[in-house]
């Protein structure tokens, strides 16, 4: 184990790009953040939890999509802001949002 430092994460994407002859090294990618540090301090999402609707505010554009705790897409689409949860029932939900910059993923409940 290279380092003691260990966190469950979502696993998007493994790579070796070091191979050397059996040797290689793993990196694992959090799912929460993918290529967009500066997003990580300027997304809102509220309220969370939400009984109909959920304001996501990025200040741009974005695509999302609506996953269910067992990874079946739900609900996708293209906002400025307003998602609306009304027609899925209540329960636990990921949602990704992407945008130029990257994707972003966060945990939602429906009420």
């Amino acid at each position: 184990m290279v380092g003691s430092n260990f966190r469950y994460c979502n696993i998007v994407g493994i790579a070796s790009p070091h191979y050397q002859g059996g040797k290689g090294q793993v990196r694992v990618y959090d799912i929460s953040i993918l290529n967009v540090p500066e997003m990580r301090n300027n997304i809102a999402i509220y309220p969370n939890p939400t009984k109909n609707f959920i304001e996501v505010n990025l200040g741009t554009s974005f695509q999302y999509q609506i996953l269910n705790i067992g990874g079946q897409l739900i609900l996708r689409g293209r906002s400025e802001g307003v998602i609306d949860l009304s027609n899925i029932s209540a329960g636990n939900y990921q949602l990704l949002v992407q945008t130029n910059s990257g994707m972003i993923s966060r945990k939602i409940e429906k009420l």
